[in-house]
């Protein structure tokens, strides 16, 4: 704003407020009633890019909707958790009996590389336009990951000690649940 002719530094949020105080009034019954139909009022779905923010109001979630929401983590923490506290471990043990230690910190490193590719998965399925959605083509790939890495890591095992195909074939499981994790 102006103050006595001259200029004034404005942050940021007075900027970002002043846009906000410019923004058209709404009738919030009607605003309520289009909420209840689904639609903006001019009969644009509401999760058009096009409908106003006094538009888009949802409904507080209930406690149900939120466990539903994450009830994806519970698996998702329990397979991670079991992996590095039981099978990997374990695993070390059996295949490098005299460097267990490294083994293990070589493969919780992997499990935490792993990890990596979650912004990556987000940022593709948010975007994706394929016909089946934008969530389903990300879980169903990282599902096909999932059982590739297992069956290579449980072939890995049986068929001799081979850690460096053990250790792929972990890291291609652990990518496959990060991507389903991500996109769910």
């Amino acid at each position: 704003s102006l103050k006595g002719g001259t200029r004034d530094k404005i942050s940021l949020n007075q900027r970002k407020m002043a846009d906000y105080d410019t923004l058209p009034s709404y009738d919030e019954d009607e605003v309520k009633s289009s909420v209840a139909k689904g639609v903006a009022s001019e009969g644009t779905p509401l999760h058009s890019p096009t409908a106003s923010p006094a538009e888009i109001i949802r409904k507080p979630l209930s406690f149900i909707q939120i466990i539903g929401i994450n009830f994806f983590a519970f698996p998702y923490s329990l397979v991670l958790s079991t992996m590095g506290i039981l099978t990997l471990p374990v695993e070390a043990e059996r295949m490098y009996p005299d460097n267990k230690g490294e083994m293990l910190g070589i493969m919780l490193g992997i499990a935490g590389i792993s990890q990596l590719i979650c912004p990556l998965a987000g940022y593709f399925s948010d975007r994706c336009t394929l016909s089946m959605g934008r969530r389903l083509p990300f879980i169903l790939g990282g599902s096909v990951l999932v059982l590739i890495g297992d069956f290579a890591m449980m072939w890995a095992r049986n068929h001799g000690p081979t850690p460096s195909l053990y250790i792929a074939a972990l890291f291609l499981s652990l990518l496959g649940i990060n991507i389903i994790y991500s996109a769910f």
